[in-house]
């Protein structure tokens, strides 16, 4: 195992955070966080997030990702013991590398929910009911399922295939055209 820090996304927790000022005295948020990467390498990594006008928008963003329910940020000075972010749930952090003064360190670039950006558009039942009515899926389904293994007695659910009669195959018919 090597401790070389890699770039790539990670889920992480939050181990301690708290207010500090950028060189030109901006307030900023720092969150430490510790992860494993694909090697299994545990890392602490930090994050900053800047109050300046040009990127606290993403600060609070990430802030609100991290649990941050409050409205007043200075909170954060207090630190893990009062409870103003969560330090139990895992979130995902993308890390990267950055150059500065000649020098490459590694930096959080994004901290997003577990899932990442492919659940950002999540949407709840009735907007996804909506969204598919009238689209009759139910054959193209069935379609799919068709050559499927039957499930085990007892264990069907929304992503096994249906079971099949007890005298009832599923049909397969080796003439017929495989579309790949």
């Amino acid at each position: 195992m090597s401790n070389e820090i890699k770039g790539g996304t990670f889920k992480a927790k939050v181990l301690d955070y708290a207010i500090s000022a950028s060189k030109n005295g901006t307030p900023q948020a720092c969150v430490l966080f510790k992860y494993k990467d694909d090697d299994g390498d545990t890392h602490d990594i930090s994050w900053f997030g800047s109050f300046h006008e040009n990127a606290k928008e993403y600060t609070v963003r990430d802030l609100v990702t991290l649990g941050f329910s409050g409205n007043d940020p200075s909170v954060l000075a207090q630190g893990v013991g009062n409870g103003a972010l969560n330090t139990t749930e895992e979130i995902e952090i993308v890390v990267g590398f950055k150059e500065w003064n000649n020098k490459t360190y590694p930096e959080v670039r994004y901290i997003n929910e577990p899932g990442g950006s492919k659940f950002r558009n999540k949407m709840e039942l009735g907007e996804a009911k909506m969204k598919f009515n009238g689209m009759n899926l139910g054959a193209e389904f069935a379609e799919a399922r068709q050559g499927r293994a039957t499930p085990a007695p007892g264990k069907s659910g929304p992503n096994m295939a249906p079971k099949f009669g007890a005298n009832e195959d599923p049909k397969f018919d080796a003439n017929e055209d495989i579309p790949f």
